[in-house]
């Protein structure tokens, strides 16, 4: 009964900090349970311990991630937390395979409960939003995915729309709305705050999914949906990375985004990019057809000209990683990985901890920077090449949730 006991009351313990994952870490939970059981029943002593091992390893992390305060706002309701205990629950569920197969059923129930989590922490998101809490909402939304993204020159505003109707499938009016605000050195969820939930006089931008050129002085979308607010960070359409203060409706897929960014940035090949989620998440280039999340918090595209090709690195900071476009040319001068990373983001400078191939360890600063090199090292995760640890900290990989 000893294993029993303790996983039922690391169970019960955990279970009123973690509010945003509670559907899932309930599915987690029956099958440990059932495990604790087995085990106590066969009596293999190794396999008691590492089963314990495993239980005070995620004890320990899920308190490192949530505390124990469950009346704490940030705690329980911001998206990043959510993800980081999402992430560690699954992680630990993978283990107890160990242990014992899962069940027939068990991983469509946690997919199920995975997104019945997301709709949720959504809708209660969007509530917040509704009351134009912007000093609330601040405090819940941490820096996710990007941290201070310091060399901004611009901040934007698109709103991108679904091509497609909710309800007949039809194609509908679709639509982009730009206006340019200024912006200082301060970090992104600030502006998100200051910017986010505004309503604005903005110039629209015909979309090729459009029936006819939209007025120009519309103030919200045709369709009457809601509209989420997104900032996105636009690297190579300058020296410094652009920050755009974006929109999305409900149903919008990274391909509507894609279109509306192009209209806009129409001398370049703009690419946006997705994460992948995973134990060691990264970003690709987009599929068009996958919606984008209702709680998206953060985005980042890349823009071409001509020869132009980039790769990306992670950078991974005490609070947040976010993904960097690093670019060159086939024909342009040589340099190192550091000094290639330092160019694409100056504020780098001297805070470099480590710079490492993303699949494998050792660094790599010091090495020639060669893109076709990277490409084929590092083909099954590219354009991700590179993880850059900085001497702020490193930290786990911190992303908002975007299910297909």
């Amino acid at each position: 009964m000893g294993i029993q006991v303790m996983a039922k009351g690391f169970l019960g313990k955990a279970k009123g900090n973690i509010t945003t994952n509670a559907r899932l870490f309930r599915e987690f939970g029956r099958r440990m349970t059932s495990i604790a059981q087995d085990l106590d029943t066969n009596g293999d002593t190794m396999q008691q311990q590492e089963f314990q091992a495993l239980v005070m390893s995620m004890n320990k992390e899920l308190g490192e991630v949530s505390g124990n305060v469950p009346d704490n706002i940030s705690s329980r309701m911001a998206p990043g937390i959510y993800s980081k205990r999402k992430d560690i629950i699954l992680t630990a569920d993978q283990m107890l395979n160990r242990f014992k197969a899962p069940p027939q059923g068990h991983s469509e129930a946690m997919r199920k409960a995975t997104l019945a989590d997301e709709n949720s922490l959504g809708f209660q998101l969007d509530d917040l939003k509704n009351t134009q809490s912007a000093g609330l909402l601040k405090d819940i939304s941490e820096p996710v995915g990007v941290g201070k993204v310091t060399d901004s020159s611009k901040l934007g505003r698109i709103t991108a729309t679904s091509s497609k109707g909710a309800d007949t499938g039809k194609p509908r009016s679709g639509n982009s709305h730009i206006q340019a605000y200024g912006t200082n050195d301060t970090s992104l969820y600030d502006r998100m705050a200051d910017h986010g939930y505004k309503k604005a006089h903005q110039k629209k931008i015909h979309s090729p999914s459009s029936g006819s050129i939209p007025s120009p002085s519309a103030e919200s979308d045709d369709s009457g949906s809601d509209l989420q607010a997104i900032p996105l960070t636009l690297y190579g359409v300058g020296p410094k990375a652009e920050i755009i203060d974006c929109s999305v409706e409900p149903d919008s897929t990274y391909g509507d985004f894609c279109t509306a960014l192009a209209l806009q940035y129409s001398e370049y090949k703009v690419i946006l990019l997705q994460a992948v989620y995973g134990p060691k998440p990264y970003w690709r280039e987009s599929i068009p057809e996958d919606l984008i999340g209702p709680i998206c918090q953060n985005m980042f595209a890349v823009a071409l000209k001509g020869p132009q090709r980039y790769t990306l690195g992670i950078v991974q900071t005490a609070t947040s990683d976010y993904p960097l476009a690093i670019f060159d040319s086939p024909h342009g001068p040589a340099t190192t990985i550091l000094k290639a990373v330092e160019a694409a983001q100056p504020s780098l400078v001297g805070i470099i901890k480590e710079l490492t191939y993303y699949s494998t360890p050792g660094d790599v600063g010091s090495f020639e920077y060669q893109y076709e090199e990277a490409r084929f090292l590092e083909s099954s995760t590219f354009p991700t090449v590179f993880c850059i640890a900085t001497d702020e900290g490193m930290s786990r990989f911190i992303f908002l949730i975007s299910f297909r």
